[in-house]
């Protein structure tokens, strides 16, 4: 078996797993690592979809992943996609879906998106993204609705 078909599986399986479909594990991963399992980023962020040592560890002290023992194992793809996942889904859940807010949350994270909730956002998508103040996550929200889009 391919080490691209093991990704394939381990997104089947924890998006699944997690309520919400493959394609939004992919159109994030795409964005966030070029599906590169070993990137890591200026900001200390690691694997394919990213996460930070922090954010790991605050995921596996709220769902005790098994196989978690430190940064250097989220260049697993089980294991990053499993935390990545499951860090999705909280996402969704808190933001009720709205992918504005859960891509935001990804990539600007909670405090900052729930400052521009209070302000800036009209629940409209479209009108929404513009209103982000970080051109970085503005940006990126509209590349992984693309990559989304791609992936259905």
């Amino acid at each position: 078996m391919c080490r691209r078909q093991i990704q394939v599986d381990h997104a089947e399986k924890y998006s699944k797993k997690n309520g919400f479909g493959t394609e939004l594990v992919y159109a994030i991963m795409r964005q966030e690592s070029g599906l590169m399992k070993d990137a890591r980023s200026g900001s200390d962020a690691f694997g394919l979809l990213q996460l930070k040592a922090e954010t790991a560890s605050e995921l596996n002290k709220a769902h005790e992943f098994k196989t978690y023992k430190d940064f250097k194992s989220l260049y697993d793809p089980e294991i990053n996609i499993a935390m990545g996942t499951k860090l999705i889904a909280s996402h969704i859940k808190e933001f009720k879906g709205n992918l504005v807010h859960v891509l935001s949350a990804y990539n600007a994270g909670k405090n900052a998106l729930k400052r521009w909730q209070e302000v800036r956002f009209t629940n409209d998508l479209a009108t929404d993204i513009e209103m982000i103040p970080y051109k970085e996550t503005r940006n990126y929200n509209k590349l992984v609705l693309r990559n989304l889009v791609l992936y259905k």
